[in-house]
């Protein structure tokens, strides 16, 4: 649309008088303004996503946990369902805290529900493996073919496998 893309712009434009982007994410750098990636968190899932991510990197899976929390239980706005996504991934290898398989399920299934491609095929894959779930072809095929109509590639491959579903 061209209205938002001009909108975008002129935001853009406008912060970067004595401001910085940050991924999309306006952070202001004047004192006086007070504002910094840790209080957008507390608004923006997407910040808290990019914040734990950051942490993530680093190997501080405690904080990166944190940050990912936050943005799973905040609004459901952009960055809602990674930060699900990359929290059930700490919770699932009990990386920042306690392992918990089943609250990991949980977080993939909605981020997959909210439409991220990589946890359906992962959901797809853990149905298909026999991982947390009972072999269930029918299921890995759905999951597989949500995937691949979100575009993501390699689950539109694993289902033009004339293959797919037998054993060995």
């Amino acid at each position: 649309n061209l209205k938002e893309s001009i909108l975008s712009l002129f935001h853009k434009l406008f912060c970067c008088y004595n401001r910085v982007i940050y991924h999309n994410i306006c952070v202001f750098t004047i004192k006086k303004d007070n504002l910094s990636l840790e209080a957008l968190c507390e608004v923006r899932a997407d910040v808290c996503n990019q914040l734990g991510y950051k942490y993530d990197l680093k190997s501080n899976y405690k904080k990166a946990r944190m940050y990912y929390q936050k943005g799973a239980i905040g609004s459901e706005n952009e960055g809602y369902k990674e930060s699900c996504y990359n929290l059930g991934l700490l919770l699932d290898n009990g990386l920042g805290g306690d392992k918990d398989e089943a609250m990991a399920l949980l977080l993939w299934e909605d981020s997959c529900k909210k439409g991220l491609d990589l946890a359906c095929h992962n959901i797809a894959a853990l149905n298909k493996q026999e991982i947390y779930y009972n072999k269930d072809i029918q299921k890995a095929r759905e999951y597989y073919q949500k995937a691949c109509e979100l575009e993501y590639s390699k689950s539109c491959f694993v289902l033009a496998n004339p293959y797919f579903g037998e054993d060995g």
